[in-house]
């Protein structure tokens, strides 16, 4: 029988990932993934924000960044995000189910104050 692989092995793994190929984007995002899962919000935006300097088109990662940012209590960072980066990039791309997801997270931050 083997033993599951804990979040903290993982966020390991793909931090020797990132150290031994720093373009890793893969590995990044998978990173910025388990970090939320583990609600490690602060350390999960700083990948992403790495990640996205590496690739600025990857709409999944802008959805997850303005996510992020919404965990930590930056609902004004987060509208900016989404409606700067993720649903331009979302109608640039064609997609229409990331368009929707967009727009409900941008309903549920609501009016937020500047």
């Amino acid at each position: 029988m083997t033993q599951a692989v804990t979040p903290e092995q993982k966020i390991e793994m793909y931090r020797e990932q990132i150290r031994q190929r720093p373009e890793n984007v893969l590995a990044r995002f998978s990173l910025g993934q388990v970090l939320m899962k583990v609600e490690r919000f602060e350390e999960a935006a700083g990948v992403w924000e790495e990640l996205l300097g590496l690739k600025r088109d990857y709409l999944v990662a802008w959805m997850l960044y303005g996510r992020t940012l919404l965990h930590l209590g930056r609902p004004a960072e987060a509208r900016q995000t989404l409606e700067a980066h993720a649903l331009p990039l979302a109608h640039q791309q064609g997609h229409a189910g990331p368009i929707e997801e967009i727009q409900a997270i941008l309903d549920e931050i609501g009016e937020a104050p500047a």
